[in-house]
């Protein structure tokens, strides 16, 4: 049996690298920017994700180029850089934004409604 190409060394080597990119180039806001020059595709990123989800350090690692993209798309936002609309439908869809967090149950609440002044005569068995 052939050696795995993307194994773990190769994958901490690789997601350092991309960490490393990010923090030194802050015009990266997706995640495709960073597979650019790379041999592999994008869904390679998603593949590590998976198989190596039991490894906590390269779990961190995705953890923290994730959380500095979505940092990154909602400051571009807030301050102009980035379209606010585009902005949001990629929060809300590859992060799990969410516009109106109370609504975001769909169970029925009971209305109760109380009259001042008002008493309900008791049933009389």
């Amino acid at each position: 049996m052939p050696a795995k190409i993307y194994d773990e060394n190769f994958v901490k080597s690789e997601l350092q690298g991309m960490l490393q990119e990010l923090k030194k180039n802050e015009q990266i806001y997706l995640i495709n920017q960073l597979f650019l020059d790379k041999n592999y595709s994008r869904s390679r990123f998603h593949e590590w994700k998976k198989d190596f989800a039991n490894n906590e350090y390269i779990r961190t690692l995705f953890e923290q180029i994730e959380g500095i993209l979505e940092n990154r798309i909602a400051h571009g936002a807030l301050i102009g850089r980035l379209n606010s609309s585009m902005s949001m439908f990629v929060l809300k869809n590859k992060y799990g934004w969410i516009s109106n967090p109370e609504n975001k149950s769909q169970e029925t609440v009971p209305l109760v409604i109380q009259i001042r002044g008002y008493k309900e005569k008791e049933d009389i068995q």
